[in-house]
């Protein structure tokens, strides 16, 4: 808790770098909560320009915009 208070303080964004998925569920490269401070990224996705901005969008408040299909990700725009 005490390093959690830490990184609270002097940082508005922090990236977490996993070397893999140890889950059930690994079909995602990176997540981030909307509004919030930090992202976390799985293998090397951390070097994609697309994928950090698109995790940064998410911590400056941006969601997905999702398709005229209704799917989240079916807008490539």
């Amino acid at each position: 808790m005490t390093f959690l208070l830490f990184l609270l303080q002097p940082f508005q964004h922090v990236l977490f770098l996993a070397e893999d998925c140890y889950g059930d569920d690994c079909g995602w490269a990176a997540y981030a909560y909307i509004n919030g401070w930090l992202q976390y990224y799985k293998r090397d996705n951390y070097l994609k320009p697309g994928v950090v901005l698109h995790e940064t969008g998410h911590n400056l408040g941006l969601a997905h915009s999702g398709g005229t299909d209704g799917r989240v990700y079916s807008d490539h725009t």
